[in-house]
């Protein structure tokens, strides 16, 4: 009966109305430091940011105007196609699009130069550091 009382306190609101698990005594949940706001308009993450809402609006666009003018080219009788068919093959040349938006996006991340990858190239690793390559050409 007191494991269900306890049960039934943890999960009842608090003021604030949270449900959430409460952190034991003398140690506090840690508080996010920044909003998603804030880090996309950070300077170091503009570019990624810019990337992406681009990304967005162009996967959004281009497949819907694949389709309508898929749709159009073959309503027009340049292309034989039946009528039953046309609205698959539009959607087909929508799909297709999506996946080359996806594989130019990938290829541009890909391209993007890392950071972390740049601080470790400029420090040196231990398999990469000044004078240990040298010794290990001598022996």
């Amino acid at each position: 009966m007191a494991s269900s009382a306890s049960a039934a306190a943890t999960d009842s609101p608090d003021k604030e109305g949270s449900t959430a698990a409460k952190a034991p005594p003398g140690k506090e949940q840690p508080r996010v430091k920044y909003s998603f706001a804030q880090l996309l308009l950070n300077p170091d993450n503009r570019d990624v940011s810019l990337r992406f809402w681009l990304t967005s609006i162009v996967l959004f666009l281009i497949p819907v105007g694949v389709f309508y003018a898929a749709l159009y080219i073959m309503s027009q009788g340049w292309v034989e196609v039946r009528t039953n068919a046309r609205l698959t093959y539009a959607g087909a040349a929508a799909v297709l699009a999506v996946q080359m938006v996806l594989a130019v996006y990938c290829y541009l991340a890909y391209l993007e130069e890392m950071p972390i990858r740049a601080a470790v190239q400029e420090g040196g690793d231990a398999d990469t550091r000044e004078g240990e390559g040298e010794d290990k050409k001598e022996q």
